[in-house]
């Protein structure tokens, strides 16, 4: 895919240039865009007129949203037609976003303020991409520096240690509260890659066949709803929570590197239906809904089949169903389409995507990659048309 249009017609917004990309190249396949503090390429916001539509178009050989104008022509008697079925509707589009990790936030904070700044603008400003999502992990993830979740202390079926860290405070809330202000159409989405081990079968952050204990299901709901709150305090709303980050790593030997905890569908319903669902109904933070899965396409549409065989009563309590793309290459996209047919009154949202995360991946980090653009946008354009809604890390 050598080049990528983005055809935007009438009655849409559109976005006109205002600051050109200025290019550099670091020995990859293509240019970036030079992002400092003092410039940085933006966009603005605008209405088309009547008849009228904008071509945007980023190529491997440097464009980058050049945007041409051009009008729609009286149709010829043997031009192709177009029928659209408007009445045929699927599912709202919730947004695009990314992820406030501690990761992400120690490197934005390498920057100078200035600079963090029109990084900030770029994705969540009027200007730039106008991230709507932003996906926010409870406690620590794979991408973190160390293992940690937010009440360590073992034993404490109080929860009276349970406190926000170092990377609550000082990598993710202010990044968080910084885009909101850019952005006040932001959403969050919460969730947690493991309760604290001492809640858990194995006592370990990760591990193969890691669990929550049945005893302590009351106390996790508990746990994930104090972050719910103490985030609400600090000004930040929770718009969702998942039942948990990619449960089935825990199943998986060659997974157990990271945090992760697993879940099945018979053990998940019942802490749902029984714990998480009451106890954030019950809460300050009752207006959070509740995503389900939040795993690979291939867990569709069997997993929340099961859900349901176990208990209908789950469908008051979950929305939606978020899903990753990690083995997207390996499962057909039908898996969606089957799974919306099932449960057409669930949202599917893509919660997790990035590349560079595979072991063969190397370098880890590659400037100016084409080919890694292109995983992006194949994805977005593979998915678009079941439900449009994408969040990358």
């Amino acid at each position: 895919m050598a080049e990528i249009i983005l055809l935007i017609i009438l009655y849409t917004s559109i976005i006109i240039s205002a600051k050109d990309c200025v290019p550099r190249n670091f020995g990859d396949d293509s240019n970036v865009c030079v992002c400092n503090a003092t410039y940085c390429d933006s966009v603005i916001l605008q209405l088309p007129h009547n008849r009228q539509f904008r071509i945007y178009e980023s190529s491997k050989s440097g464009q980058r949203l050049q945007s041409r104008l051009d009008y729609f022509d009286t149709m010829m008697e043997n031009d192709i037609k177009l029928y659209l079925q408007l009445e045929k509707k699927y599912q709202t589009i919730h947004g695009f976003g990314g992820a406030f990790t501690d990761s992400a936030g120690i490197n934005i904070k390498s920057l100078s303020n200035s600079t963090q700044e029109k990084l900030l603008q770029s994705y969540f400003d009027e200007g730039g991409s106008k991230y709507n999502l932003g996906r926010v992990p409870v406690g620590g993830t794979d991408f973190s520096t160390r293992p940690y979740t937010l009440d360590d202390t073992p034993e404490d079926i109080s929860l009276k240690n349970f406190s926000l860290t170092k990377e609550d405070t000082d990598y993710k809330i202010p990044f968080m509260k910084r885009a909101l202000e850019m952005n006040n159409e932001l959403n969050f989405i919460a969730a947690s890659w493991t309760a604290p081990p001492w809640m858990k079968t194995n006592n370990n952050y990760t591990g193969f066949l890691g669990f929550l204990k049945q005893q302590h299901y009351q106390i996790y709901a508990e746990y994930l709803v104090k972050f719910l709150e103490l985030y609400k305090i600090r000004g930040l709303k929770i718009w969702a929570i998942s039942t948990g980050n990619e449960p089935a790593n825990a199943f998986v030997p060659e997974l157990v590197k990271f945090n992760d905890m697993g879940w099945t569908p018979n053990t998940v319903t019942p802490w749902v239906i029984n714990n998480l669902g009451p106890t954030i109904n019950n809460s300050t933070s009752n207006e959070t809904i509740i995503l389900a899965l939040d795993d690979q396409r291939f867990d569709l549409p069997w997993y929340i089949q099961a859900m349901y065989e176990y208990s209908n009563e789950i469908d008051k309590y979950i929305a939606g169903i978020a899903t990753h793309w990690y083995m997207d290459n390996y499962f057909s996209i039908d898996l969606y389409d089957r799974t919306h047919s099932a449960f057409p009154n669930k949202f599917l949202l893509m919660t997790e995507a990035c590349t560079g995360s595979a072991s063969w991946d190397i370098p880890k980090v590659r400037l100016g990659s084409w080919q890694r653009g292109e995983r992006y946008i194949t994805s977005i354009i593979d998915v678009k048309l079941i439900f449009f809604n994408f969040i990358s890390i």
